[in-house]
């Protein structure tokens, strides 16, 4: 891969990086501020806004979540497709047991259409809204909501598949912390030996 594809690459991994790091912070202040919080604003749309926040900050930690994937495990047989992803996991240290390879993380959730269409049969008047409450641990107090988040593991569920985003997040700030050690060599010119 040549160096300036390689230094256009890892840009690219960055930006999804600090995207899904800015969103854990909106998400995480947000969450600390809480719905109750809003009432006193006094208007009745106050918390109706909040959680389409929350929400909007999960949406973005799990756009980079399927982004970053994509970069370093690309689909099809293009050889050079191949070749930027092994240059990239190869630069940036990322191995094949890493939260971002998670099953379905690529696509934003496993089998998601299968999930929303049997989750939706199964709750034909469900109310859609994000919400956020805690489990408690446990699987068996799950809400009974399309998407939620569990404010304590940051646990994420839409239409009852579980996506782990504390683990995306992390992984994105190891990335962009080594990522900015790589900044002070690019361009990449003399690491394209090494793949």
């Amino acid at each position: 891969m040549d160096p300036p594809a390689l230094d256009g690459c890892l840009r690219e991994v960055c930006q999804q990086c600090w995207l899904a790091l800015l969103a854990s912070m909106q998400l995480r202040d947000l969450l600390h501020l809480g719905a109750e919080h809003l009432t006193r604003l006094r208007r009745p749309d106050a918390t109706g806004v909040w959680h389409l926040q929350c929400w909007q900050a999960v949406q973005t930690v799990l756009s980079s979540g399927a982004a970053l994937p994509r970069l370093f495990w690309p689909g099809g047989d293009s050889s050079a497709s191949l070749v930027r992803g092994a240059a990239l996991r190869c630069a940036l240290r990322v191995d094949d047991h890493s939260a971002l390879r998670k099953p379905g993380l690529r696509s934003g959730a496993p089998d998601f259409d299968d999930a929303r269409d049997l989750w939706l049969a199964l709750h034909p008047d469900a109310d859609l809204d994000f919400d956020v409450s805690a489990t408690g641990g446990s699987e068996r107090h799950t809400p009974d909501a399309a998407r939620w988040i569990d404010p304590e593991t940051w646990v994420v569920r839409m239409f009852g598949v579980g996506i782990d985003l504390s683990g995306i997040v992390e992984e994105a700030s190891r990335l962009q912390a080594v990522a900015t050690d790589l900044e002070s060599g690019w361009p990449l010119a003399g690491v394209r030996s090494s793949w």
